[in-house]
């Protein structure tokens, strides 16, 4: 016999101005969002969250792709197109890496002003 399938929760985190910053699913929104308080740089943006139930985790996954698509939330990389690369670069800048792909096809002066430089 298999185990019912989970509920699972969509959440939507916003802004003070109310711009959707991240859309996510989890079965425990309470433990993701510490965990995201813990090792999401952007956390202190949120201001507003929002929870929708699902009684699958296939339908929230469904609905998440189609609201990250068409709602282009800051912070999602899945389903969120172009804005995926320019939130990796973000993040190598930020942490001082970047990926090793992107950095053998980088000439090594503009390696060095786009990161080292950069202070």
């Amino acid at each position: 016999m298999t185990a019912p399938p989970e509920r699972t929760a969509l959440y939507r985190l916003y802004d003070a101005d109310d711009r959707l910053l991240y859309v996510g699913i989890t079965i425990n929104p309470k433990a993701r969002w510490r965990a995201h308080a813990t090792d999401k740089h952007w956390w202190p943006e949120v201001a507003r969250k929002t929870i929708e139930w699902f009684e699958t985790r296939k339908s929230a996954e469904r609905i998440e792709k189609i609201e990250v698509e068409e709602g282009n939330p800051k912070y999602n990389r899945n389903f969120n197109g172009d804005r995926r690369r320019e939130l990796q670069h973000e993040d190598a800048k930020r942490e001082g890496r970047i990926q090793p792909v992107i950095r053998e096809s980088i000439p090594e002066w503009v390696y060095r002003s786009w990161f080292e430089d950069a202070d």
